[in-house]
Parts: structure tokens; sequence; C-alpha cells
């Protein structure tokens, strides 16, 4: 392979309409369609990429992840290779899970839950860390996976209950994971109840899932004057007491979600933008959100703390620096990871 390797990324960190500029560009390089496949490249992504992207690759590094994800993710390998296509860069797919706990063993001789999911580090937060545990212990118990023939039975060895043969923590950690099963049971069924419409709060998706993590969409903006909001692609949306579908759109399409807890203690209550405009947006956007002002990568929110910067970038998202940038150049070491 000669020359420079394509590189990209893919989070739920980008605005709809640049996420979907994304999206279409690997698509086309590793879709279905062949023509325009790269003879190297490298795709950065989080779960989107095992979810929602219909993508075939040679190579997959992967960090550990419950059985089923992992399925998902091979799933993504020689996809849509056919005898008679470009030739694939590698003599058969491979994929590479990284060994981030050595030896993983050691789980089963900490006594202590939380220092359970402190090993496992950031997924525990991510993924029940119960279920992290049992998906360990299979894979590690084989050097080679066939498929279809073996996802059944690991994911039948995943999920098997065997809570009272297993160390105290993992034990801890499994009736954890059953409480928490049973209370999103609960407001799943409560929420879908028409006797109980009244008395819920107006969340999209409470029937069906339950956010351990709440996000809150984020309106991203360039200007804003009496008459007309410059959104972040550049669109201009009228401000009017009136909804408009067109104008919804184009909103939406501005928006990325992001982790309640980057905003702090603290309401803006879109503080920074006339009331004319605060009324058009909430006519437009369901429920709480804020806004931010885009100009030169960096994201103005009012009453946001100065040692917690948005910055956005149309080639890695919208991210937050937990400190002040010394320097303009980036540099990976200034960046909070887990806030990707």
């Amino acid at each position: 392979m000669g020359g420079r390797a394509t590189i990209g990324l893919l989070h739920s960190r980008f605005p709809f309409f640049q996420r979907e500029a994304h999206e279409a560009l690997w698509l086309d390089a590793l879709g279905k369609d062949q023509t325009h496949r790269p003879h190297g490249c490298i795709l950065v992504g989080t779960q989107i990429l095992e979810q929602s992207l219909d993508i075939s690759a040679d190579l997959m590094v992967t960090e550990m992840a419950p059985t089923d994800m992992l399925f998902q993710r091979l799933g993504r390998l020689w996809r849509h290779w056919k005898k008679g296509d470009m030739p694939p860069v590698f003599s058969q797919p491979e994929v590479w899970i990284l060994e981030e706990i050595q030896p993983w063993q050691q789980l089963n001789n900490v006594k202590d839950a939380r220092e359970v999911c402190r090993l496992l580090g950031k997924k525990s937060w991510v993924y029940q860390p119960y279920v992290l545990l049992r998906s360990l212990q299979v894979w590690h118990a084989s050097s080679s996976v066939n498929l279809p023939t073996d996802i059944r039975p690991w994911l039948e060895a995943t999920y098997v209950d065997n809570a009272e043969n297993e160390p105290s923590a993992w034990r801890e950690l499994h009736a954890q994971m059953i409480r928490k099963r049973d209370e999103h049971l609960g407001l799943a069924t409560t929420a879908q109840s028409v006797w109980s419409l009244g008395t819920l709060q107006d969340e999209e998706g409470l029937g069906t899932r339950l956010n351990t993590s709440p996000t809150l969409p984020l309106i991203l903006i360039k200007s804003s004057s009496g008459d007309t909001v410059e959104l972040a692609d550049g669109s201009l949306v009228p401000v009017s007491s009136h909804f408009r579908h067109a104008t919804a759109q184009a909103i939406h399409r501005n928006i990325v979600k992001i982790p309640v807890y980057w905003l702090g203690p603290f309401n803006t209550r879109l503080q920074s933008v006339s009331p004319s405009t605060t009324e058009m947006l909430r006519l437009h956007v369901k429920g709480d959100f804020e806004m931010g002002t885009l100009l030169d990568g960096v994201v103005t929110i009012e009453g946001l703390p100065d040692d917690s910067q948005l910055r956005y970038d149309t080639e890695r998202g919208l991210r937050r620096l937990t400190h002040e940038l010394k320097a303009s150049s980036f540099d990976p070491e200034e960046w909070n990871d887990a806030d990707w």
C-alpha cells in the first residue's frame, strides 16, 4: 500500500448536517458499491459504526464490549466482499480485541464491586459491568470464533444466570443489574400506560429507553439579528412567531446532543439572544435545549465556566476542553477523551 491512507472520524458529537455528510462519504468508500473503495483507509468511530452504517472492513480493532455488541461489529468484516470485486487488502477478515486488563482473571479475586468497575474503566459507565465480566470470560475461553455457528452458544454463555457460582463482587454487580433492569422496565411500562400519561414529563424516548447520562440538544448558530438567525451550516431562518416546517428542519440539522453535565450547575435560559429569537427556537424545538454561538471553532454558551470550553470543527466534531488551551495547535493530551 503506497501513499497516505485516508483517515476519518465518526461519532455522535457532530450536528446532523455534518454527520450526514461524513456518513455519506464513508458509505460511498466502504459500502456495497466497490467502485470508489480506497486501497487503504482508517476509520475511527464509536458505537454508531456497529449500529447504523452498512460498511465493510478488512481489519477491525475494537475495545472490549458485551458479546452481542462484538458480534455486531464483527458483522462489518467483509460484509460486502464478493469474488470478482476489488481484491481485499487482507487475505482474510481480521479482528483485534484490545486486552485492556492483564491478566483479566484478577477480577475473580477482587472483593469490592466498585473496584471491579474501576478496573473495567470508563466502559463500565456505558455497559453493565456484570455483562462485561461475563463477556470477558466467554471471549477469553476461546482462541477463535466461527460465524455464524458460535453466535447463539456464546450469547447464551454470556447471559445465562450463573451468579450463585461467581465471586461476591460479581454477584453484587449482578444484583445491581437486576435492580436497574426492573426499574427501567417499570418506568417503561408506566410511560406507555395511557392512564399515566398526564403525570409524566414530556420526554422523548421515555417509553423505550432510559438514558443514564442525560443529554440536551445544543443548537449551533453563527449569528442572530432581529429578524434572522444564521445557523452553523450557513442556512438562514426567519425569526417568526409562527411554526414553519422548513425552519424546524433547518434548526434540527444544526443540533448536536451534549451531556447535561458538560453545562455544569447553571441555566443560561438563552440569555444571549433576543426574546423573539428565544420564542422562535422554543416553537420549533421540543423540550429543553441550549444554544451555542460558533465563531472560529469556539462554541460560546453564555454562563459556561471558563475551564469547560467547547470547540467544534468539521473533522473532529464537538469536543469539550477541561482546561484552557495554552497553544493554538491541537494537542491530543489536552483533551479529555471521556467527553467525546
